[in-house]
């Protein structure tokens, strides 16, 4: 995690491609980006409920620190920082916004109209997972949380019950829940929380993969 406030502008300027690139993609389709989200946002309010995500993921950092070994005192340290909530605040309303438009809102939605869900969530799950570069050598359970992430959000953008809002909820916070130890911990533990963190994805989207195969495996009509 990029530190101070610098840090943080060079990420959410890393994070404008896949924004940019949607838009330059609308454009080039005699489109507006900013109309389709305008418009999509006057057609439906915000499934406000999907902010439970943001406990849930919570909850389920705490859980993992845990099995990592973390003790109470250094999730205590996390969680009385006022840059912990400066953290999530700042990955729900930057990263997971200006990322979820590109490739959830524009590239899943453009793809659901010619693959399979599964299929269409294996190639932007893949995609997504290569857009972090050499980090997948450092991180190899990242790739497994892109795809699992993948998964899911190629539901919730699917749905009105998600929807765009759905997977900036999502993306925010379980970034901000495999991040938000990183300054307080030892660089293993920290580590171990992010790898609990992408298995517990793996296992989510295993079982609504099982739950809703049909939806997954069906083609465009």
């Amino acid at each position: 995690m990029a530190a101070g406030a610098n840090g943080w502008l060079v990420q959410a300027g890393a994070v404008l491609g896949p924004t940019l690139a949607a838009a330059f993609a609308v454009r080039s389709e005699g489109g507006s980006l900013w109309a389709s989200l305008r418009d999509e946002a006057a057609a439906s309010p915000p499934p406000w409920q999907m902010l439970a995500l943001v406990p849930v993921m919570l909850g389920l950092s705490i859980a993992a620190s845990l099995l990592a070994g973390i003790g109470f005192d250094e999730i205590w340290a996390t969680y009385s920082s006022p840059a912990s909530y400066g953290l999530w605040l700042f990955n729900l309303l930057v990263v997971g916004l200006l990322e979820e438009i590109g490739w959830r809102f524009y590239l899943t939605r453009r793809l659901l109209a010619r693959l399979s869900p599964l299929a269409v969530s294996l190639v932007v799950g893949s995609v997504w997972a290569l857009w972090h570069g050499p980090k997948l050598f450092t991180l190899p359970m990242l790739a497994v949380g892109a795809l699992a992430l993948s998964v899911i959000m190629t539901l919730l953008i699917a749905t009105k019950r998600g929807g765009l809002f759905g997977c900036i909820a999502l993306h925010g916070s379980y970034n901000a829940a495999i991040m938000v130890f990183e300054p307080f911990v030892v660089p293993a533990s920290a580590l171990v929380v992010f790898n609990l963190m992408a298995g517990a994805m793996a296992v989510v989207a295993i079982a609504i993969l099982v739950a809703r195969r049909d939806w997954y495996l069906a083609r465009p009509r």
